[in-house]
């Protein structure tokens, strides 16, 4: 088989397969990235709209830190509970 042919059997073969959101698997790495975005939103509304509202710079870094942890695991449970939603829907042979 001539390399263009073969190239020509590759695009075929990937263009057939399914593709759309919600099939990949969550992972923490992925949750972690989300949650840093969020915190640094947080972060950035707090210093605009709240600029001496704590006296202490510690108490800043506790809420912080507070809202990472919580918007890590938020993304990573709901990423999980969609995920496995679709796979369960996908099993049964579509949407009801």
């Amino acid at each position: 088989m001539a390399k263009k042919e073969q190239r020509r059997a590759a695009r075929q073969t990937q263009q057939q397969r399914p593709r759309g959101p919600g099939l990949v698997r969550p992972n923490l790495r992925r949750a972690v990235t989300q949650g840093a975005i969020l915190t640094g939103v947080y972060v950035l509304v707090m210093y605009l709209f709240f600029r001496q509202s704590l006296p202490v710079w510690w108490a800043e870094v506790v809420y912080v830190l507070v809202f990472f942890v919580m918007y890590t695991g938020f993304v990573y449970f709901w990423e999980n509970f969609l995920y496995t939603r679709r796979m369960r829907r996908q099993q049964q042979g579509g949407k009801k």
